[in-house]
């Protein structure tokens, strides 16, 4: 997926004002201060303030500058509270949380801006962005370089919330612990007799810490794509990987496919293509919800983060957004449930 595009950063910081406006005298920044802020250049923040000027939702004072329209938002109404969410630049512009954090937000009625940590490694340019917020989630934060931009909330009053693969947060958090995923597949695994397991996926780091669970041995399928000698084995490897796998003319050697709801419609083609069926030939277990129509109409077992997380977002828009609590630290951890679906086959 394609990063967003630097005009669209803008666009939707000046949406935002516009959506808080009352109708009053609202001047947008600058040029200048748009720029800087945004660490972009001036025919981008041109392009960006033309696009809305051409639509009527600012108008331009010849020498004061661009303000909202008051003719546009007049009679309309606006969402009262507007989350903000914040990513890496060049991040694309979905990914696996984003989808979770949209359905949350719209399920409490608030409108949903996206931002964008700056290059320019200015704390006060994030927070200024979000000056308008009523609170923040802060989408895969890593910390390290980050952690700076995060501490600069703490002063600003803006609520923020991180969800992080890092345990140990000051802030407001959920924990994405890659183990309590591992431990839903070997539970869907071992529960129906499967020992050799194929974790399929497009990104060459991917892990799946698998290997920290009693039973199963953990290996990356090597070039030849042969698995290790072993009785407990869960392999890994890239779709392309997969697809030469199934080219061999020997025998598919694994019980069970585990792989995003991203890859549901390549990987099965790729199976129909190769003759081997669902669940009689090899039994099937996807990360996050998919069509059953990819399946020939089966309900695909699954390991569903979405409804947790939405659950634990909401938990924190109650206490931070609604209630105003200011209280503690609020800190908890992500567990994904398991829903049984038609694609796993039982060899007990």
């Amino acid at each position: 997926m394609k990063p967003v595009p630097e005009y669209i950063k803008v666009r939707s910081y000046i949406y935002n004002l516009v959506f808080k406006s009352d109708g009053g005298n609202v001047r947008i920044l600058s040029e200048n201060e748009l720029c800087e802020l945004f660490s972009v250049s001036r025919v981008t923040v041109r392009g960006a303030l033309k696009a809305l000027v051409d639509d009527r939702i600012l108008v331009t004072r010849r020498g004061m500058g661009t303000y909202v329209n008051p003719k546009y938002i007049a009679g309309f109404s606006y969402p009262q509270k507007t989350i903000g969410t914040i990513r890496e630049s060049g991040e694309p512009a979905l990914n696996q949380f984003s989808v979770m954090i949209a359905d949350a937000v719209e399920k409490y009625g608030m409108y949903l801006e996206l931002l964008f940590r700056p290059d320019s490694r200015q704390p006060r340019r994030l927070v200024e962005q979000a000056r308008n917020l009523d609170g923040v989630i802060w989408e895969n934060y890593a910390g390290k370089d980050s952690r700076k931009y995060a501490e600069a909330f703490a002063g600003s009053k803006i609520p923020l919330l991180l969800l992080t693969r890092e345990k140990e947060q000051e802030q407001d958090s959920i924990f994405l612990n890659k183990r309590n995923e591992a431990h839903q597949v070997v539970r869907a695994a071992s529960g129906a007799g499967h020992r050799k397991i194929l974790f399929v996926h497009r990104d060459s780091k991917e892990r799946l810490h698998v290997h920290k669970n009693p039973g199963f041995t953990y290996y990356h399928v090597r070039e030849e794509l042969l698995s290790p000698a072993s009785d407990s084995v869960c392999d890994i490897c890239t779709f392309h990987d997969f697809t030469e796998m199934l080219s061999k003319k020997t025998p598919f050697q694994y019980t069970m496919l585990y792989f995003s709801f991203t890859l549901a419609r390549n990987v099965m083609e790729a199976l129909d293509q190769h003759g081997v069926r669902v669940p009689e030939d090899v039994s099937c277990l996807v990360y996050g919800k998919s069509d059953p129509r990819f399946f020939h109409g089966l309900e695909p077992d699954s390991i569903d983060f979405r409804q947790p997380m939405e659950d634990l977002i909401g938990n924190w828009f109650e206490q931070r957004i609604f209630s105003k609590g200011t209280s503690g630290t609020f800190r908890e951890e992500l567990f994904p449930a398991l829903l049984p679906g038609q694609t796993i086959r039982n060899i007990n």
